[in-house]
């Protein structure tokens, strides 16, 4: 059996966890306390001594090199780990093959369980179908691939969770709100829409955190003589009144989009202002750039050329309704924008990146920006200074330093506004009122906080169970 993300997450217990509060940090789980070496190519980590495998069995730093080694397997993982060795049962040196960043989620493994086996066969262990791990819940029964049952750890190293029962169902009960109805105590949605609840019970609420490495953003073709004015495309940005976008997806009033897009690790990075919606200013940026309304139709020209352009978009319902508000909003400081759906977000990409298109819409990464930009680029957007600072920051090994290089590439984003992001990714967990200890946007993940929650009925605290609806799992997706 295979068990997707929260499932996993109970179970297995990381070395690190990523913090809701610092977006780009990482707390500590498993370890305490980590250093790097001079060149910051060996990072020690020192590990909890109280920690106990489901099994009554310490976890040591024994497990912790038989997990990284293992991940070097071909079969298992992508190699970064040059050497691991363990020091001492608590502390184990790991020396990286590329820049390191601490990862959450990646789940220590029980070597005493597993180092007779196989690695090539990783995937197809009878270990993943009763697991033993060390999290916050352990391993109780499950019934095919329909469903998994989990049971609070009474050894856990935080102390015991105080919902006693949780059973994960992987059906279709996915983000829907059939999940209500089939009696789900919670359920998730990786992008959270208002029209997904239609007619969600008041029982129900609805918890959300930000995720600010991912977006839906325009891209701009600088190749376009009406798009190549980086003050143009500052006034484009400012004519998108983006806080109605995010009330017309649903999205909390706190979510709104800023004009960079976060990498998600090493902290320390800064985001900067985001360009205020205002229309009047557009306007006015937009004169001095030379495009006016000579003829009086509504559309700026410039040397006889109108401010005329395609954008791009995928044919899905949500996406057309953002690019017609993109489209009216643009059209009331004198743009003309005609739109071109097509039948997948991959088609919209594929042409933009090869620079066959105006201007397109689609989900972005700063990773993904960022492979746009140099001497090759496609959509003109080749800024030397830029290009330097991305390329100096992914090969620096020292954290602050590739931190400064970030923020300056982040600088110099919000100069030149290769992109305008309309909308962060928002997402969100929804759960019963009798689930409490949720809060949006800093604990609003039922499965990333479930060992702290607990259940109260008609008024009184108890233990008692929940069900979590999470949508089937198809290939290979073990606990790790």
């Amino acid at each position: 059996m295979s068990f997707v993300n929260p499932a996993r997450q109970l179970l297995f217990e990381p070395l690190f966890r990523g913090s809701y509060t610092r977006p780009g940090e990482v707390v500590g789980a498993l370890v305490t306390g980590w250093e790097p070496s001079e060149d910051y190519r060996t990072w020690t980590y020192h590990l909890r001594s109280d920690v106990l495998w489901h099994d009554g069995m310490p976890v040591t730093a024994e497990d912790v090199k038989f997990t990284e080694d293992l991940r070097q397997h071909p079969e298992v993982g992508v190699p970064d780990t040059r050497e691991v060795r363990v020091l001492n049962d608590t502390t184990v040196e790991i020396t990286y093959l590329v820049p390191m960043n601490p990862t959450p989620w990646r789940g220590v493994l029980p070597k005493h369980l597993l180092e007779h086996l196989d690695p090539g066969e990783y995937w197809d262990w009878g270990f993943w179908d009763e697991p033993v791990g060390n999290g916050p819940y352990r391993y109780a029964r499950h019934s095919g691939t329909e469903s998994i049952e989990l049971e609070a750890n009474p050894d856990y190293y935080k102390g015991r969770p105080e919902i006693d029962r949780v059973i994960f169902k992987y059906d279709d009960v996915w983000g829907t709100v059939d999940s209500v109805k089939s009696g789900v105590d919670a359920f998730g949605a990786p992008v959270f829409l208002a029209s997904d609840f239609p007619s969600l019970s008041p029982d129900y609420r609805v918890y959300s955190w930000e995720q600010p490495v991912t977006g839906t953003a325009v891209g701009w073709n600088h190749r376009r003589s009406v798009l190549a004015d980086a003050s143009v495309r500052r006034a484009l940005t400012m004519a998108i009144d983006r806080h109605e976008l995010a009330r017309l997806r649903g999205f909390p009033e706190w979510a709104h989009a800023r004009d960079v897009l976060t990498p998600q690790y090493p902290a320390g990075f800064d985001r900067g202002p985001a360009t205020v919606f205002d229309a009047g200013e557009a306007r006015r940026t937009l004169t001095r750039a030379g495009w006016v309304d000579d003829d009086g139709d509504g559309v700026r020209e410039r040397e006889g050329e109108e401010f005329s352009f395609t954008l791009m978009v995928s044919d899905a319902a949500q996406d057309l309704e953002i690019a017609r508000r993109v489209r009216r909003y643009l059209a009331d400081v004198g743009v003309s924008v005609n739109i071109d759906s097509v039948a997948s977000a991959r088609l919209v990409r594929d042409a933009f990146r090869s620079g066959e298109v105006d201007a397109a819409m689609f989900r972005v990464s700063l990773s993904s920006v960022a492979g746009l930009f140099g001497a090759d680029s496609p959509v003109g957007f080749d800024d030397l200074d830029l290009t330097r600072r991305w390329e100096a920051a992914n090969a620096s090994w020292d954290p602050e330093e590739r931190s400064r290089h970030l923020n300056q590439v982040m600088k110099r984003f919000r100069e030149l506004l290769p992109v305008t992001v309309l909308l962060l990714d928002v997402q969100s967990s929804v759960a019963h009122r009798r689930v409490k200890g949720l809060l949006s946007p800093d604990k609003g993940d039922v499965v990333e906080f479930l060992s702290e929650l607990w259940i109260e009925e008609d008024g009184e605290t108890g233990h008692g169970q929940t069900q979590w609806g999470s949508e089937g799992s198809e290939g290979r997706d073990t606990p790790q």
